[in-house]
């Protein structure tokens, strides 16, 4: 395999300027790490309540990741088709993939919202059955609040993804700016003001994904925007569409939604091993959301610039991008790691948490630094490619395969099996990254992933 195979001379003119990437990926970095560090102050506010709180905030944080990833999985089917047709100067099809994927998303995301809220005891009980009373009353609470804004993150999440397509990063991160000063401030009015629990983390959470859904929807109803979503209702399916949405969504769901599935079986090993490991990986996931969320971002924007080119045909810029992104994400992160790595100890004194929580929390985070900036934009920025260019079946085989052998299997193995312990379950986390990031780079570097993800019009 030559180099000039992997990264190709360019033919003809860039469809992205390097004005037009900066303008659609500073704000998105921007975007996820404020939403990572707002995480963290989420985190560091209800320890203060104490680490029962934390644990049950924490413990529930799993699911709503599971169900959050489910519906970004969705949205990256609606945002690919978009992008494509887009990509084709076919702006009617553009906005129509754009309204059915809207449509779709709050559908799902209201009968997730009331099959949790209304077995939200039962679900928390079949998973985390070994843990604390007062870990359980707050998981309860928490979990019936944040259930209530399912349908309103998942709302943000398309409408955001849509403004990307067309090159705009600056609305979402506005409407992103709004959600996390109103999270921020009511979670330090209720718990520090109130003296609440779970529910000061809660209901913040759900009032500013109500303002940020209602921000970034209304402002899709304008007609002077390339994609537009005016006239949902009546509501009509455009089944043609729809298959194509799903062509990408049902393959990256089941990835999304099995591989968040195994994280909360391995939520389910660390509850079983006391409040301090699963304090310890409350705080560890935290920090670990800012170290990711950066390559988390330039991944999102390779969706958008992959799908683009793929949509023009120009599979020389696929490639091209798909390298120069996944080797930003490498830099972004090593710079992030070495702040974190050097500001280590007073961010986890900052939890509040007890000294051996604390040592515990310290030796997985060195883990994920390690790992993070060598092997996980490979294994997660990278396959962006594939996926913007309809490889989805792929990587979801790549994908489930690596979580069940590794993730979970080695996680369990070296962490309940030999004896190890939580820092078990980073172990096999870490060998799956790797195992993704080998195969994910043969693939690319191979032919059978492009050209054949043109959509033909389904008018």
């Amino acid at each position: 395999m030559s180099f000039r195979k992997i990264y190709p001379t360019r033919i003809g003119e860039p469809l992205f300027t390097g004005k037009q990437l900066r303008a659609l990926l500073i704000p998105l970095i921007i975007e996820q790490v404020l939403s990572a560090t707002v995480g963290i102050a989420d985190t560091v506010m209800v320890s203060q309540v104490s680490e029962q709180a934390m644990s049950g905030v924490a413990l529930v944080d799993s699911i709503n990741m599971l169900i959050i990833n489910i519906f970004a999985a969705f949205a990256t089917g609606g945002t690919i088709v978009t992008s494509q047709y887009l990509g084709r100067k076919d702006e009617a099809n553009a906005r129509e993939s754009a309204r059915q994927a809207v449509m779709f998303i709050a559908s799902l995301a209201l009968t997730i919202a009331a099959i949790s809220m209304c077995f939200r005891g039962s679900i928390l009980r079949a998973l985390y059955q070994d843990v604390e009373p007062l870990i359980m009353d707050s998981a309860l609470i928490y979990y019936l609040i944040t259930a209530m804004s399912y349908p309103f993150i998942a709302i943000f999440g398309i409408c955001a993804a849509i403004h990307r397509t067309m090159g705009n990063s600056k609305f979402p991160l506005t409407a992103s700016i709004a959600m996390n000063i109103t999270n921020v401030a009511g979670n330090a009015v209720l718990i520090f003001g109130f003296g609440m629990g779970a529910a000061g983390v809660a209901i913040p959470t759900l009032v500013s994904r109500i303002l940020s859904a209602t921000i970034l929807f209304i402002s899709l109803q304008s007609p002077k925007r390339t994609v537009h979503i005016r006239g949902l209702f009546p509501f009509r399916i455009n089944l043609s569409m729809i298959k194509k949405i799903l062509a990408i969504g049902i393959p990256a769901g089941l990835e999304n939604g099995i591989f968040q599935i195994g994280k909360v079986l391995v939520q389910t090993f660390i509850s079983g091993m006391g409040t301090a490991s699963i304090a310890a990986a409350a705080v560890a996931n935290s920090i670990a959301s800012a170290i990711m969320m950066p390559g988390i971002a330039v991944g999102m924007c390779l969706v958008t610039v992959a799908g683009r080119c793929v949509g023009a045909g120009k599979y020389d810029q696929v490639r091209r991008y798909g390298v120069g992104f996944t080797g930003l994400a490498v830099i972004v992160m090593l710079i992030i790691n070495t702040i974190v790595f050097l500001l280590i100890d007073p961010i986890i004194s900052s939890f509040g948490i007890s000294d051996g929580t604390a040592t515990l929390a310290k030796q997985i985070i060195h883990i994920l630094l390690v790992g993070t900036v060598t092997i996980w934009p490979l294994a997660f920025s990278l396959p962006n490619v594939l996926r913007a260019s309809n490889d989805v079946r792929f990587t979801m085989v790549v994908s489930i395969g690596a979580m069940w052998l590794f993730r979970v299997g080695l996680g369990y193995l070296l962490s309940v099996t030999m004896g190890i312990g939580i820092i078990g379950i980073w172990y096999g986390m870490v060998f799956d990254w790797l195992f993704r990031a080998v195969i994910y780079i043969y693939r690319f570097c191979g032919s059978k992933w492009d050209h054949h993800a043109i959509l033909d019009d389904p008018r």
